[in-house]
């Protein structure tokens, strides 16, 4: 089973104690780089009260959750730079080659970090791969 590496496209990166408090810099391509840094596992509380603004029906109540395991995150959101070296498109409507990349589908993110897999193979702690965060990894390291 293979350990996962969430990194922020905004996408993310798993960690193990070797790499704990680390950040590391994946070269992509043309010295364009990926900097992700480590988040320690812990607890923290998930969820929002009853009174917050923008709270829908649907939302959850506050609780208590755990992060079992370290992970990498992207030290920052995927910039339209850092996408279209890899995927070679930007559809981006705010151009700009540091701004975020935005208006990707969750498939297009997918096909993002197949690719970053692919160019980081020899590079990245082998076993790991990079995926797209879950819901608690997010809300964790946010």
């Amino acid at each position: 089973m293979k350990k996962s590496l969430p990194i922020l496209v905004s996408l993310f990166m798993g960690i193990s104690p070797v790499f704990a408090n680390e950040s590391i810099s994946f070269n992509l391509n043309n010295d364009i780089k990926l900097d992700v840094i480590n988040c320690p596992k812990g607890e923290f509380s998930m969820g929002s009260s009853k009174n917050e603004t923008g709270r829908q029906n649907s939302d959850l109540d506050i609780y208590n959750t755990t992060i079992d395991k370290d992970f990498y995150i992207g030290k920052y959101e995927v910039t339209q730079e850092q996408y279209e070296s890899i995927m070679g498109e930007n559809p981006s409507k705010n151009l700009g080659k540091d701004n975020p990349v935005e208006r990707i589908s969750y498939y297009k993110a997918i096909e993002f970090c197949e690719k970053l897999n692919q160019i980081t193979q020899r590079t990245r702690p082998q076993g790991y791969e990079f995926t797209l965060p879950t819901e608690v990894q997010w809300e964790y390291a946010c």
